[in-house]
């Protein structure tokens, strides 16, 4: 028995397996950005992977008290990626949302909040 598909099926049920494929890649990354399931703060997740800042948020403001902590103490604990001299920026999950650390003369943190920007 001789099993004959026309190429014009094959270019179509080819194309319709890479849509699937990138459609289930798009759920899962959408899924992964926008899952707010809190987790503990982890400094090397926090570092490698930005979109999972922003489930971290409560446990570090839960567990480090932020204020008067010093500028090399942030540094030390969420990296030396935000900007700026007297306001730090920490980017959260899809970089819309943003954690941000002002300073005062002595290098100590006197505030911090988030904003999302859009």
């Amino acid at each position: 028995m001789k099993f004959s598909v026309k190429p014009k099926a094959q270019l179509i049920l080819v194309l319709v397996v890479i849509l699937v494929i990138a459609a289930a890649i798009g759920v899962h990354e959408y899924r992964k950005i926008t899952d707010t399931t809190p987790m503990a703060f982890d400094r090397d997740i926090w570092r490698h992977n930005i979109e999972l800042r922003h489930r971290m948020l409560d446990s570090l403001t839960e567990n480090y008290e932020l204020i008067g902590m010093s500028k090399s103490e942030i540094i030390a604990l969420l990296d030396d990626i935000g900007g700026g001299y007297a306001i730090r920026r920490y980017p959260l999950s899809d970089r819309t949302q943003i954690l941000f650390f002002s300073y005062d003369e002595q290098d100590c943190v006197t505030s911090w909040w988030t904003e999302h920007w859009y």
